[in-house]
């Protein structure tokens, strides 16, 4: 069984962001924009999850798309995706008393990407939305 485990920033709901559950921490990216792609990590699109982590580097002051390196998972090389993982999300609380790295969610059966895809949401319509996880359709 394949595990992966995923730090991003902090929310409450991950279901987009509203004035009470903004993205907090999450790294260089969310500090330069103010948001992140993993913000819609747990919202239910047509009975599926898509979840983001960042994997890109910024170089020259611009960010540039990274991969996951599938081969480390045992991937065949010129495969893109591997289906059948879990993906464990983590994020650091940052209340002032706990300020440690937590358990957040996970998907189970997870169709993991070697890049991310880009689709539109129908609660972002104006921006592209980057995802590299799909959870298994969920139970209705």
């Amino acid at each position: 069984m394949t595990v992966l485990f995923c730090h991003i920033g902090w929310m409450k709901q991950y279901q987009g962001q509203t004035p009470d559950d903004q993205l907090r921490g999450g790294g260089s990216y969310v500090t330069d924009h103010q948001a992140g792609h993993e913000v819609c990590n747990f919202a239910t699109i047509r009975g599926k999850n898509y979840g983001y982590v960042q994997v890109s580097k910024k170089r020259d002051g611009n960010y540039q798309a990274g991969e996951i390196n599938l081969r480390r998972l045992g991937v065949a090389d010129g495969k893109n995706e591997l289906f059948g993982a879990t993906i464990i999300w983590t994020a650091t609380d940052p209340s002032p008393n706990e300020k440690r790295r937590k358990v957040v969610g996970w998907y189970l059966a997870a169709l993991l990407g070697r890049c991310r895809a880009l689709r539109r949401l129908p609660s972002w319509p104006a921006s592209l939305w980057g995802w590299q996880f799909a959870s298994l359709p969920l139970p209705a």
